[in-house]
Formats: C-alpha cells, structure tokens, sequence
C-alpha cells in the first residue's frame, strides 16, 4: 500500500540521516585524539618546545616553534594536560610529545 510504502521511506531517510551523524561524532572523535606532535621531529629534549598557543595542547620542535607567533592576550585559566614549560615536552623516538599529564581528581 501506499502509506506502508511511505512509512518505510520514512523510516530509511532517518536510519540514514542517523547514520551519517554517528560518522560525524566518530570522525570528530578521532580527530580530537589526533596527537599533532607527531609532526614535529626531534633529535633531543632541547629540540621540542610547547606549541605557540594560550594553552599548548602538544610540543613542536624549536625551529618550527620560531616561525609561529604566540598569542598576545590569553586566558589566566589552567588548562590541564597542557604543557606550558619547556620541561613539559622530550622527544621520544625522534618525534616532540607533551608529558603533562592530564589533571584527574
């Protein structure tokens, strides 16, 4: 019949449209867990130094870091996990990463 044909498109269009959200909330997920220090490489810890941003999330390597330009105002706020001092960041198998460990409470 006609409205059990319309139910059942009915019900693919928001089986679909469900869907694509999932794969939406998906790829913004891995793209948050997407550790951009892996682009930065390294020979030392002296290499790497915190990203040029208010509340570094990863490190990057000194050369890369003194073609940036840091923030000139930023939030007083404390962002746990971001690495804020040069000690934060050591390279570890030629790539830059942050050590700071995330606040847990």
């Amino acid at each position: 019949s006609l409205r059990a044909a319309e139910s059942s498109h009915a019900i693919m269009l928001r089986l679909s449209t469900l869907a694509i959200f999932a794969a939406l909330c998906v790829c913004a997920v891995l793209a948050q867990d997407y550790d951009q220090s892996i682009d930065y490489s390294c020979r030392t810890d002296a290499d790497c130094v915190p990203n040029a941003e208010c509340h570094p999330a990863y490190c990057i390597d000194r050369a890369t870091a003194d073609t940036l330009t840091r923030p000139q105002i930023c939030t007083e706020i404390f962002v746990c996990g971001a690495a804020y001092d040069e000690k934060n960041c050591v390279c570890k198998d030629n790539v830059c990463h942050n050590i700071t460990p995330d606040c847990s409470f």
